[in-house]
């Protein structure tokens, strides 16, 4: 059985989680969140988005424990320290393109690539065989997905400003550490995908989150066609807003807390310019000082 995944990748605070929202709308999807972070969420029995704790999630408790059934009471901890060594392991070579060098990850890391495509495939058998959609954002896991056995990926870079993205991580934490921090994950995870995008034979998106804000119905048409999926998009009552069903969603933290917060039914999608305010201008600084002049190579001036 092939599981067949649609791999959001990127930076957080870019719109990824209304972008998997919006993909999970038709029958032929279903929205699992950032699975690269279900174990830490799992073991501190975090909430889920049917309301319901993950432990008493009517899908992840049962995914989770046909997983340990498979690989033992510490699958999901074998799984998160197997996250860990293959990002190492995978960073150690700056050319993902070369076939010998993914080879060379493949063999080093098989035994966390088994247990991979054991979870996706658990995960996919209890969305009902249907393409999941994975939010996860680490350019390191798609290239996992890539070389997992009995995975299909279809890879959406979503890329926003990263002043813009600065200035939205200030709403957790303004400090100026943390932005930079931020900031240079930016750089660092562009940076991969750049690596990523060089593969050859894959199937790969390139989205910048102003033009997904400004006409949604074609980036997710873009992407539905790019994946395979219907392209159906009823779910949309204009352009620009859409009307949401949860049915086929199950997102825990750390998944954008103010999307589950609120738990919308109805959005409407516009670029935000918020960012650019004199108050937002601190961090908007600290991103064009660390972000630029890379930032200029996808047209943010």
């Amino acid at each position: 059985m092939t599981t067949n995944i649609i791999y959001i990748a990127g930076t957080g605070r870019s719109g990824s989680t209304f972008l998997s929202q919006l993909l999970s709308q038709n029958t032929d999807c279903f929205n699992v969140g950032q699975i690269r972070d279900l174990p830490n969420s799992f073991a501190k029995n975090l909430g889920c988005s049917c309301y319901k704790d993950l432990k008493d999630c009517a899908f992840w408790s049962p995914v989770v424990s046909e997983f340990q059934a498979l690989h033992g009471s510490d699958a999901l901890e074998k799984y998160a320290q197997g996250i860990n060594a293959f990002r190492k392991s995978s960073n150690e070579f700056g050319n993902w393109a070369i076939a010998e060098t993914r080879n060379r990850i493949t063999s080093d890391n098989i035994e966390f690539l088994n247990l991979a495509s054991d979870l996706y495939r658990i995960t996919s058998e209890h969305a009902g065989g249907v393409t999941l959609i994975d939010s996860s954002k680490a350019p390191n896991i798609a290239l996992g997905h890539l070389l997992t056995k009995d995975i299909s990926v279809t890879i959406v870079h979503l890329m926003r400003d990263p002043r813009a993205v600065a200035a939205s991580w200030a709403k957790l934490s303004n400090r100026p550490n943390v932005i930079m921090k931020r900031c240079k994950m930016w750089n660092k995870r562009t940076r991969q995908m750049q690596r990523l995008g060089r593969i050859p034979d894959q199937k790969i998106i390139h989205i910048k989150y102003e033009d997904f804000a400004s006409s949604p119905k074609t980036a997710i048409k873009s992407i539905q066609e790019l994946a395979g999926v219907s392209q159906k998009a009823p779910y949309f009552d204009s352009d620009t807003s859409a009307t949401l069903s949860w049915d086929r969603t199950h997102l825990f933290p750390p998944a954008n807390g103010e999307v589950l917060g609120s738990h919308l039914e109805q959005i409407d999608i516009r670029p935000s310019e918020t960012w650019k305010s004199e108050a937002n201008k601190r961090y908007s600084d600290i991103a064009q000082k660390i972000n630029f002049p890379l930032a200029e190579n996808y047209g943010y001036e």
